[in-house]
């Protein structure tokens, strides 16, 4: 089976497979979440594994103690994520018995941002910078500001 770390792990794994290879009916997926087991199922996955819906947390963790009793030797677990994480629940599953491999299924980096965009905030931040507690250190303000107007302008 597999263990899905995101819905964004799904859609990654899922939108870069073939269209005519659907999930094997056969095949578990794992989620640590809702969001992640939603998100199987709206791909045609019919067997998930998940914590229960009113669980405390959705995480590994979480996965894991709703999952940890299965008959994990000699099984073979593919874990998807996004780069780095969720060491701990291979290393769990190894214990269990199981053979794990992970695969990266898409990068996570954060979003392009425009000229006009990135200049938009900026200055958002900075009216925002200059609003905060003035009375308290107009020192500060006013360095926070100096630093924005260095930003919005690329130096």
């Amino acid at each position: 089976g597999a263990m899905f770390v995101s819905p964004t792990a799904v859609n990654a794994w899922m939108e870069a497979r073939p269209a005519h290879a659907p999930w094997p009916s056969n095949v578990w997926a794992a989620a640590p979440g809702p969001g992640t087991a939603r998100a199987l199922v709206d791909h045609g996955v019919n067997h998930v594994l998940a914590p229960a819906d009113d669980a405390p947390q959705f995480d590994s963790e979480a996965l894991w103690n709703a999952i940890k009793h299965r008959p994990w030797q000699g099984k073979r677990v593919l874990i998807v994520h996004g780069g780095g994480g969720r060491e701990r629940l291979a290393t769990l599953w190894r214990e269990a018995g199981a053979t794990v491999d992970t695969v990266q299924a898409y990068a996570r980096s954060p979003a392009p941002v425009g000229g006009e965009r990135l200049y938009g905030a900026v200055e958002e931040i900075r009216q925002t910078a200059l609003r905060f507690r003035r009375d308290e250190d107009p020192g500060a303000a006013r360095r926070l500001d100096a630093l924005l107007r260095r930003l919005s302008r690329g130096k």
